[in-house]
Order: structure tokens, then C-alpha cells, then sequence
């Protein structure tokens, strides 16, 4: 999955739980983001409405500007929509411009991952950049005082294993999607072979352990196609060698 094809996910998933008024894809209430937070309508919500909330949500003004952002920027934008519920976007943007304005530096993308991830979210760093710029002790002192409180979204951390029902079905349903546009994409030898050894249930319960807890749910949801690549790429090497058998 590219990081444009996840941003496409979570429109569509927003917009299908909205259409369905139910919270079963996306990790939020549809129904009050759209109405409440962003003020449309609920007659004539589309999924081009959804796809400009989502690009709101990561920090662009428009889908256009999302669609053909280079990576490293939409690294940055889905850390923002990832921890929405940790991270106001126009806090985050007002914090670059002030760093920017005051240093006469441009943070670039990777610059700004570190700060957002490492500053404001407290991750682990993803990996060393000794050549960017490190937040100063000012700068931390000024994301700290802007950082809001976590407040606590519904389904919005996975914290303990086994999943929950209602999170291991958004599991079941989203790996059973993935799984199908994996086929597509590697078109395997033997397909009904592959579809045979595909186990939903088997992968959602392995897919996460313990150690990548607590995790977001939108972003461990994220990780189902990206862990599912090569799994379905093992299966179908099976199915071709029960094939060969044959």
C-alpha cells in the first residue's frame, strides 16, 4: 500500500461508515466528523467531501495537494492523522511557521517528522538523520507548551491482545479486502490454490504482538496490507509447489 493508497482508504472508509452509520472502518464517529467537526451536510456527503476532510486531517488544504505530495511529506501527514486525537494540525503548522520565522531555517519533511514524532508524540526515532536540523531546547520547550492533552477517542488505541470482537472484525474485514487487491497485484500462478491457504482469521491474530503495543488503530489497520504483501507472496509460492505436486 503507498501512502497516497492509504490516505484513499481512510476517505473511503469514513465516507462508507457515514453512508452505513456505523462505526465499523474508521477508528472515529463518521457521523460527527462529518457533521459536526467539518459542518456538511448529511444529505449529499460524498466520497470526494471525504477524501478533502481526510486532507484536512493531515495537514493539506485540499485533496488535490495530498494526491501529489512527494513521501517524506506524507509521512508528516499521516503521523497528523494517525494521532489526530494527540495533534492539532493548525497548532502543528503555527509551531513550524514560528521555528522557520525565528531561525530563518525551512524545516524540511524529514525535519518536521522528527520534531512531530520524536517532540510532540514521544515515538522512538524511526531512524538517526545526523544531517538535519535536531530541535533545539527552546523548541522542545515550545512543543511541549503546545502539545494538547490525549484525549481518549473511541477504538482510537489498540492496548492489550487479543483484539476485542469490534476490533478484530475491522481487522477480518479489512485483511479480506487487502488480500484481494494483493492478488490482483502479484496475480499468482495458481490462485484458487492461494485462496485456499488464506487463513483471515489466522492472520489477523498473529498480525500484531505485543510489542508494537499500544498502537493506534488507524495506523495498525495501515500495516494489515503492508505485512500482507509478503504473506500472500508465501502462499502463493505454496500453492505452486502443491501445484507442481499435483
Amino acid at each position: 500500500m503507498t501512502q497516497v493508497d492509504y490516505f484513499k482508504l481512510q476517505a473511503k472508509n469514513l465516507f462508507k461508515d457515514f453512508k452505513e452509520k456505523a462505526l465499523k472502518r474508521f477508528p472515529d464517529d463518521a457521523e460527527y466528523i462529518v457533521t459536526h467537526e467539518f459542518g456538511y451536510d448529511k444529505e449529499g456527503f460524498s466520497l470526494m467531501k471525504a477524501q478533502h476532510i481526510i486532507a484536512l486531517m493531515s495537514g493539506f488544504e485540499k485533496w488535490a495537494d495530498l494526491a501529489k505530495a512527494p513521501d517524506d511529506q506524507l509521512k508528516v501527514a499521516k503521523l497528523l492523522f494517525d494521532y489526530r486525537d494527540s495533534v492539532n494540525v493548525e497548532e502543528w503548522q503555527d509551531y513550524v511557521f514560528g521555528v522557520e520565522m525565528d531561525n530563518d531555517v525551512k524545516l524540511d519533511p524529514d525535519a518536521q517528522f522528527q520534531i512531530l514524532s520524536q517532540v510532540w508524540l514521544g515515538l522512538p526515532p524511526e531512524e538517526a538523520h545526523p544531517d538535519i536540523r535536531q530541535p533545539q531546547a527552546e523548541d522542545q520547550h515550545l512543543a511541549k507548551t503546545k502539545t494538547p492533552q490525549r484525549k481518549k477517542a473511541p477504538n482510537g488505541q489498540i492496548t492489550a491482545l487479543p483484539l476485542n470482537p469490534i476490533d478484530r472484525a475491522d481487522f477480518i474485514e479489512t485483511a479480506n479486502e487487502a488480500f484481494e487487491d494483493v492478488m490482483e497485484r502479484i496475480e499468482p500462478d495458481s490462485p484458487d490454490l492461494t485462496r485456499e491457504l488464506w487463513d483471515v482469521e489466522y492472520y489477523v491474530d498473529t498480525m500484531l504482538t505485543p510489542d508494537m503495543l499500544p498502537i493506534n488503530k488507524g495506523h495498525a489497520l495501515s500495516l494489515v496490507e503492508d505485512f500482507l504483501v509478503h504473506h500472500v507472496i508465501d502462499l502463493a509460492t505454496q500453492a505452486d509447489r502443491t501445484a507442481a505436486k499435483a
